[in-house]
């Protein structure tokens, strides 16, 4: 303050410096740039690549397209496009009951419509759906549990352990506790019914071993295959043994 010199220079500046820059014109974009990014939009819309974290995807090149063009008609066009077909991809997942791809499909168009009204009334048909197949999984769970304690791996049809297994895993094929019991019931069926031929209860022996021989060719296990024919055509020399009249 005390410096006059240095006073009278800073009342000497402008007071609105940017006032002195030159005006630059705002770049139109090019024409063949927009174009491309319009046919890549279109491509990655055909594919149904619609958000991140995908390479390419719709999402991305139209918010690209805004940035260059954002009186350009085809911008607002695509975003409402991408927003209606992935509502209606949500809601074929919801009816097919493909809880795990709706909830993530539904992740991602919060994150990118969050004020979707028609996300709003999926999500809760998303959590009614997902509260119905918790209920199912515990049923079948319960009814699993029962039947390996009973012994009942491959048999009775339809009410034994191997039946629920496969249908939990149905539900939810990453279900550890039904991937580890699938192993073990064959382990367990077959010695079941080794201790069934011992007992000279070759009909029930026999329904186990062939329900065993089926589920090995339905998964192409060569070895169990093999096996499970020896185990039935020895039980069938046993259970027929040849008698010769003299």
């Amino acid at each position: 303050p005390q410096d006059a010199t240095a006073l009278r220079a800073l009342k000497g500046l402008p007071s609105n410096p940017k006032e002195k820059l030159p005006s630059v014109p705002e770049q139109a974009p090019l024409p063949g740039k927009t174009e491309e990014l319009r046919n890549q939009i279109v491509s990655a819309m055909s594919a149904g690549n619609y958000f991140p974290p995908a390479s390419g995807n719709a999402f991305a090149l139209i918010q690209r397209l805004g940035a260059m063009s954002p009186s350009d008609p085809f911008f607002r066009d695509r975003m409402d496009q991408i927003h209606r077909e992935a509502v209606t991809q949500l809601q074929r997942k919801i009816q097919s009951k493909d809880t795990e791809g709706a909830k993530a499909l539904g992740r991602q168009l919060l994150e990118f419509f969050p004020a979707s009204a028609e996300l709003r009334s999926l999500r809760e048909s998303i959590k009614t759906e997902d509260a119905g197949q918790l209920e199912v999984r515990n049923s079948l769970m319960q009814k699993l549990d029962s039947a390996m304690a009973h012994g009942n791996y491959v048999t009775p049809a339809n009410d034994n352990a191997l039946a629920y297994c496969n249908r939990l895993l149905a539900l939810d094929s990453q279900n550890a506790k039904a991937q580890g019991l699938k192993r073990d019931i064959a382990i367990r069926a077959s010695a079941q019914a080794k201790d069934l031929v011992s007992n000279e209860k070759f009909d029930e022996a026999r329904t186990i071993f062939s329900t065993l021989l089926s589920v090995a060719q339905s998964e192409g296990k060569t070895a169990t295959v093999q096996e499970m024919r020896t185990q039935i055509e020895k039980l069938e020399f046993t259970a027929y043994p040849v008698i010769h009249d003299h």
